[in-house]
Parts: structure tokens; sequence; C-alpha cells
């Protein structure tokens, strides 16, 4: 498949994100390269796949920046563009080694760290006139039993959770606290679970290895509404999308598996780019926010500085990001400048922002069965449901008719996990 040298490097070959960038790249004619680290990868069996190699996962650090550095030697001036956080914070923190080797569009570590450690990040969303959840960030168990004295039950339930998910060898997403009373051992028990690689803790800050206490809101679960662009390095969002995050997977905290098109709140665009100049972040991102619909108040949450999960959504509605990242890795202004302006000719802008859906179709029809089956989710709801995937404009998240072999490896991919850890599965399915 070599047919011409790659252009473009994309790790993290399992993660939806990156089979994103590679469709996007691939079809406009930039040769694609994938690093390759696990059989039946879905990016590495796209036929937009020109060339790929054997690799490391990110996650592991120190193997895959040696990696790096060999194949930017062997292949100079690739573009090179983070998919997770791992090789965000990576490229960030050896930028100045990768730099001769590939073409980035890297902002500073300390940007990248301003907005993924969520401790940062919530400072910065203040600063910037964004609402975050009550949120608290001791660094030790002294600050852990004053804040236990100082809370009232109105401040409760709170999430236990990272303050940033990169680097880490036994991550824990979240533990509840429910009252005052069990915050610090639930806090301990956080601290024992969740591991972070001893090569990610030389670069990072000493307190990274607390976590973040955050009040818990209980829309979260239904009403995650997801702001995405892309920002140039002056700090401009030349361009954004939103949608809202319907169903996830596991169901009460999880990934999200289909999504519906909504508009951009204004003020919620003018915060991030706000966040982005003040910290010196800029490329692709992705902000979620919890919306309160009673309030109709919107809480950041999270702040992606990468590809993310449903970024192919984004390229449907007219927004092609890793197209954006390439340009702009190569200096092309003019390719940029072309791409924003024909991405606001082709975004859509229906009357009603809710006829675009986003979905991974298989793997949600076989979630709301399960939900169907234990009791969890009424026939009308399932109809309902079933309706929503068949109406208006429906992207999905692996399906294409001109690229099906992603979609075959998904589901062998699912299923393999499924039956190797049954268990696991079943509770992920019908908790």
């Amino acid at each position: 498949m070599h047919h011409k040298a790659p252009e473009v490097l994309v790790a993290d070959p399992g993660f939806y994100g990156s089979l994103a960038a590679v469709r996007d790249l691939g079809r406009a004619g930039i040769a694609v390269a994938v690093a390759n680290h696990a059989e039946g990868s879905k990016s590495a069996s796209s036929r937009y796949c020109h060339w790929q190699e054997t690799a490391p996962p990110t996650s592991d650090r120190v193997a895959f920046l040696a990696w790096l550095k060999s194949f930017g030697q062997r292949h100079p001036g690739c573009v090179l563009y983070p998919t997770s956080d791992d090789l965000a914070w990576l490229m960030a923190a050896h930028q100045d080694e990768l730099r001769p080797l590939f073409r980035l569009y890297q902002p500073a570590l300390s940007a990248v760290l301003a907005l993924a450690d969520k401790a940062q990040m919530h400072e910065h969303a203040l600063a910037a006139g964004l609402r975050t959840p009550l949120t608290f960030s001791p660094t030790s168990l002294e600050a852990v039993r004053d804040l236990s004295q100082r809370l009232s039950a109105q401040d409760f339930p709170l999430i236990v959770k990272p303050r940033t998910q990169t680097g880490t060898c036994s991550a824990v997403k979240g533990l509840v606290v429910h009252h005052a009373g069990e915050l610090e051992a639930v806090v301990a028990e956080f601290r024992s679970r969740h591991i972070h690689h001893p090569s990610f803790l030389k670069e990072a800050p000493p307190d990274i290895v607390w976590p973040l206490l955050q009040q818990f809101l209980p829309d979260a679960q239904a009403n995650t509404y997801s702001l995405s662009g892309f920002i140039d390095a002056s700090g401009v969002l030349r361009t954004s999308l939103a949608c809202v995050k319907l169903f996830q997977q596991p169901v009460k905290v999880g990934v999200g598996i289909a999504f519906e098109s909504r508009a951009v709140v204004p003020a919620l665009a003018q915060g991030v780019e706000q966040m982005a100049r003040a910290t010196g972040y800029f490329g692709v991102f992705e902000a979620e926010f919890i919306h309160v619909q009673q309030d109709d108040q919107y809480f950041l949450m999270d702040f992606n500085p990468r590809y993310y999960g449903q970024m192919h959504f984004a390229t449907c509605r007219g927004m092609p990001l890793a197209q954006m990242v390439y340009a702009a890795a190569h200096g092309d202004t003019a390719r940029l400048d072309a791409l924003v302006q024909r991405a606001d000719q082709l975004k859509a802008h229906p009357s009603d922002p809710s006829t675009q859906h986003f979905c991974n179709r298989w793997l949600f029809s076989t979630l709301l069965w399960a939900q169907r089956i234990k009791g969890a989710m009424s026939a009308a709801d399932h109809r309902a449901w079933r309706r929503w995937m068949n109406t208006g404009q429906v992207f999905d998240f692996v399906l294409d008719p001109d690229d099906p072999e992603p979609w075959r490896t998904d589901q062998r991919v699912y299923w393999r996990n499924w039956l190797r850890h049954p268990r696991a599965s079943f509770r992920e399915l019908f908790q």
C-alpha cells in the first residue's frame, strides 16, 4: 500500500477521532500513515490508510516517543497531531525534539496543562466568564478533612474524579460521595486506584495525583452540550459547531454513542475563545458543558485539546478539522482560509437544529435492546429511539459504504472484548 510517502501520521488507531481524521485527510488526497499497536484497529483497516507501521501504544510514553523519533527520521516532514490526552501531553512536553522531524501545530506545554488539568481549567473558565460546577481541588489529607467540615448537605453528592486522564496506567473515571462523613475515605480509595506512569509524573505538577471534587449535576447524564472547532495561532476561533450527547455507554457514566446537532451558543464560543487566548492554546478543541435546562445554564466540565470521539460528525456537517490542522501545520494560510470559508458555506443551518443525528448505529441498537431486556426502558421509549435513528440526516460513527472495513472491525473488537470480559461487559450493557 506504500504508493506514496506518508504526509500525515495518525496514532491511537482504535479511536473514533483517529478514524475520522484518516477518512477526512484520505478523501482530500493526503497520504495517511497509521501507527498501529493493536490487532484489528479501525483506522488501520480503512481504505484511506495508505501506510501503517507497528508502534507501541501512546500510553507507553517512553517507548512511543522513541518510536516517533525513529519514524520521523525515516519519514521527515509528516504532520503529527494529538489523537489522545496522552499524545497531547507527550507532544507538548517534547515538541523541541519532535519539531525537527515533524510538521507540528503545537501550543506550549503550559497551554495544554492549563486545559487538560481540570483544576486549572476551572480557574481559567471562571476568568473567562464561564460557569463550572462547584469545584474543589484539595492537595492534602488535611485539606480534605477541612473541606468535609465546611461543606453543607446541599453540596452533595460530589464526584471524585481525576484532574486529568493523561498518563494513567490504572484509571478511575469517578467515585460518588453522598455525604461529608465518607469524603476522606472515598478520596483515599481514589488515590489507591488511580495510578500514573512514573515517566508522566516527572513532567507533571506534583499535585496532579490528587483528585478533583466536583458537585454532581444530574443533567450530565442526558444534557451534555459539546462545542468544537478550530482556533488559530493568534487565538481566533475560526469556526465551530455544537451538538448534544443523548446516550452513552455505559449508560450512567460513559462514552457518547448518540448525538444530535444544536446551534452554537455565542456566549460559550466567546468564553472558549477567551480561555484559548489567556492560556495560549490553539488548534482543534472540544469543550463539554452540562446544560441545566431548568435554568438554561451551561457548566463547563471538560476541555479536550486534541481530536475527539465524535469528530466525524463535524466533518459531515462541513467542518473538516483534520484538513484544517494539515493546512495550518504547513503554514498554508490560504488553504486554511479557504477551508474555513467553505465550512461556513457548507454548514447546515436547518430551522430545527435537532434534525442532524449521529450515532454508532449497531452499538446503539445493541444497547437499546439490552436496556429493554433489563426493563430499564419502556417499549414506547425503545420505539422512539429506533425512530430517531431513521429520522432526519443520520450520520454513523463508522458505517460508510465507501469504506466498509472499519465497521466490520469495530464489531469484531467489541465482540472480542465482550467475550473476553463477560462480567464487566454485562455490567456495562445492563446497568
